[in-house]
């Protein structure tokens, strides 16, 4: 009997049992209690017939796995199976390789596997995915957009604010203690330690300062009234005083203009590039920036209002001392046309200085050349003399003449020279077949010949001793 009628037979012993049977759940998995009674013969034979179709689908599948094996190996020849330890090698190596093969095409398997669920879930999911990546740029144009703007916005600000901007007055102290040192240093004539409060000074401002500080006594009721320069860390100041000249009784209300600005310590200093002494002179190269930032600043209503308020004053207290009124009209008119005048001189002086430096140094430059060719014509006057020497020499050593006597005939016409040369002037012509009388030769190709009474020379290749 087969081992599948015998699994029949026990089916059937299965089915006639009265007793209480656990059949495990195809669906769940889980045990479950089923009783068969006598009697219900179809519920029996459903059951019996489930458990049949069970087992023949594990039969069934049992063979499928022992034909891919079979597939997969590599059958021994009769010869080899004669060998056994060919034969035990080969079923290891055909294992090995059914086996490499099974694990490449579970590999394999799994690859497609995750492609198809990676490319399913993006089809799923691609309105949402596009619609991210189309929220990104937007998002990254909107800062940029963002950011352009801002700038721009702040750069017109700026613009504006100088004009809507109100004056602060004495807001910040460290500017008024930098103004008020400042003003202290020039009072004295120290451009050296003014030098820590404004930067930089020129030579030319600086002997203006010298000049200028000898009639100042002293500058008093400073106020400093500031706004945003071109930046958060700079201010356009402009300073209100009155300076006390020395012997006069009235002091002279004055406005000044400043740019201060912070250094790397971000200490005030007085950027003194864009003084009103060098807006003036313009000794210095300035931002065309900060420059329309002042003309837009001086232009300001509030501004134009404080210079007219201080320039009434200044000439109220003019009016009101005639010492005042004589020291700003004639002594210090006098000085400052004085020193204009000295600095043009020294400025005329200067360029003079100039001039001559570089005349001098262009005479130099050609005494130089000029010796420089004289020394390269008297070498190429040594180099030629000596070439002529060489020349010479080599001349003598061609025209040696070597005796050599016989009768040689004119191969063709041909000139018969006074000298071994071809600049030498022509004795006589010898016509094709001349017999000619060869007295010598020489190093440089001619012969010496002699025809009647002429003795003369000519070139050793245009005669021959064959007649």
């Amino acid at each position: 009997m087969s081992e599948f009628d015998k699994k029949k037979v026990t089916d059937k012993n299965i089915n006639n049992n009265d007793n209480e049977r656990e059949i495990p759940d195809i669906v769940t998995g889980e045990d479950r209690k089923t009783e068969y009674k006598k009697g219900k013969k179809a519920k029996t034979e459903h059951s019996a017939k489930h458990v049949f179709e069970t087992r023949l689908h594990h039969h069934r599948k049992k063979e499928r796995e022992q034909d891919d094996i079979l597939e997969d190996l590599e059958f021994i020849s009769e010869e080899s199976v004669k060998d056994k330890s060919r034969m035990a090698g080969a079923k290891d190596e055909s294992h090995h390789l059914a086996s490499k093969k099974k694990t490449m095409r579970r590999s394999l398997d799994e690859s497609e596997a995750k492609k198809e669920k990676s490319i399913a879930f993006m089809r799923r999911n691609i309105a949402f995915v596009g619609i991210g990546c189309l929220i990104v740029i937007v998002a990254i144009c909107a800062i940029i957009i963002g950011v352009k703007s801002m700038k721009e916005k702040k750069a017109a600000n700026r613009d504006e604010s100088l004009s809507s901007q109100e004056y602060e007055t004495d807001q910040y102290t460290e500017i008024n203690t930098l103004i008020e040192n400042y003003y202290a240093a020039y009072a004295s004539g120290n451009t050296g330690e003014m030098l820590a409060y404004a930067n930089p000074i020129s030579d030319k401002e600086k002997s203006y300062i010298t000049m200028y500080s000898q009639y100042i006594e002293k500058y008093d009721n400073i106020t400093c009234y500031t706004k945003t320069g071109a930046d958060d860390h700079s201010f356009i100041v402009s300073v209100a005083f009155d300076l006390k000249y020395k012997n006069v009784d009235t002091a002279a209300p004055g406005l000044d203009f400043f740019y201060v600005t912070t250094d790397d310590k971000g200490k005030y200093y007085i950027d003194n590039i864009y003084s009103p002494f060098n807006l003036q002179y313009q000794e210095n190269q300035m931002d065309d920036t900060i420059l329309q930032l002042i003309s837009d600043y001086q232009n300001d209503e509030d501004v134009i209002a404080l210079q007219a308020n201080v320039q009434t004053r200044y000439e109220d207290a003019l009016n009101a001392d005639e010492n005042l009124k004589n020291m700003v009209e004639v002594t210090l008119a006098n000085a400052i046309s004085e020193w204009n005048v000295q600095q043009q001189q020294e400025a005329d002086q200067k360029a003079q200085e100039a001039a001559q430096q570089v005349a001098q140094q262009e005479q130099e430059a050609a005494q130089q050349q000029a010796a420089q060719d004289q020394q390269a014509q008297e070498a190429a006057q040594q180099q030629q003399a000596a070439d002529q020497a060489a020349q010479q020499q080599q001349q003598t050593m061609d025209t040696t003449e070597t005796e050599q006597k016989a009768w040689v005939y004119a191969t063709e016409t041909m000139n018969i020279r006074q000298e071994p040369n071809e600049q030498s002037a022509v004795l006589a012509s010898a016509i094709q077949g001349s017999e000619l009388r060869q007295l010598a030769v020489t190093a440089n190709g001619w012969s010496k010949v002699k025809t009647g009474s002429i003795v003369g020379y000519v070139k050793t290749e245009y005669v021959t001793a064959q007649q």
